[in-house]
């Protein structure tokens, strides 16, 4: 036989099958369930959270050339920074609570271990420039406010902690 003969019939008969009679509509029947589930898996994929999660946040974040959580944090910090800006005290004082979190939030995405806030700056002060004691009065004074719901907080203080907040979450990359 003939290599080129073989090759030929296999591709024809691959290619160009000769169906009749009741093949040809067992044929349409299988390309119609075959459509039906793979229709249904498109449709898992894209419905279900592991893929949004997983596959479609780090396209998202290759396309942007930056993680989405620092959009996120910028979000808050907006929020924050207008709480702190606001003539109504308990709003400053639920922007202080928040930019606690905040930082305590970013420290541990940046890979800083600790039981609180403290620590995490103390670790992270060995890399980053930062103010370790203004960043320590924010989290003692986070305490003094869920402690003391009667504690008065000055406009001077206010604009303190916003500096302080501003230039750590610049040197940490997180606001421009």
């Amino acid at each position: 036989m003939n290599p080129d003969y073989l090759i030929n019939k296999t591709i024809q008969i691959i290619f160009y099958p000769r169906f009749t009679g009741i093949l040809f509509w067992i044929r349409f029947i299988f390309l119609a369930v075959s459509a039906f589930f793979f229709s249904f898996i498109l449709w898992s994929i894209l419905k279900l959270s592991w893929f949004v999660d997983f596959v479609w946040r780090w396209v998202k974040e290759f396309l942007s050339f930056k993680p989405l959580e620092k959009k996120e944090w910028q979000r808050k910090w907006e929020k924050i920074k207008s709480g702190l800006q606001s003539d109504l005290e308990a709003e400053a004082k639920l922007a202080i609570l928040e930019a606690e979190s905040l930082l305590h939030e970013v420290l541990k995405w940046e890979g800083y271990k600790g039981e609180n806030l403290e620590e995490m700056v103390i670790k992270a002060s060995s890399e980053h420039p930062l103010k370790v004691e203004e960043i320590l009065f924010l989290s003692r004074l986070k305490e003094n406010i869920v402690n003391d719901p009667n504690l008065k907080l000055s406009f001077e203080e206010r604009k303190r902690i916003l500096s302080v907040l501003q230039e750590t979450l610049s040197l940490l990359d997180i606001i421009k």
